[in-house]
């Protein structure tokens, strides 16, 4: 429950620290940049623990696209940004979801060794 919440915090703030980046120019290498960070959430398990993030990254990196071919650099680099904090949310999403999966292991591992353990004592 504290995670979710951590992860939305996170992804506020950086929404909110992105929104003031809005009207700066395009860098050359914030698109690419987005790609890159698509493409590794996609390596983590994005599209299996986070679709909806990454599917909202991948709209924003053709938005941003179609932005950058019309020149309007401003939005082309606001929607990277944008795609970026979907890409990072997935990610998050996927850490915690294989941390919450390796617990559920550990647990499911001592209760067996307690169930061992009770019966070579009896």
């Amino acid at each position: 429950m504290h995670l979710k919440k951590l992860t939305l915090a996170l992804g506020v703030l950086l929404a909110l620290g992105l929104a003031g980046c809005n009207t700066t120019p395009l860098k050359s290498d914030k698109l690419l940049l987005a790609r890159d960070a698509l493409t590794h959430a996609t390596q983590m398990g994005g599209n299996e623990f986070a679709p909806v993030e990454m599917q909202a990254a991948r709209e924003r990196i053709d938005f941003a696209q179609t932005a950058l071919t019309a020149g309007d650099l401003g939005r082309a680099g606001a929607l990277s940004d944008e795609a970026m904090v979907n890409t990072r949310l997935a990610e998050t999403r996927v850490q915690s979801a294989k941390a919450q999966a390796a617990a559920a292991e550990l647990r499911q591992d001592r209760r067996a060794l307690q169930i061992e353990l009770q019966n070579n004592l009896k």
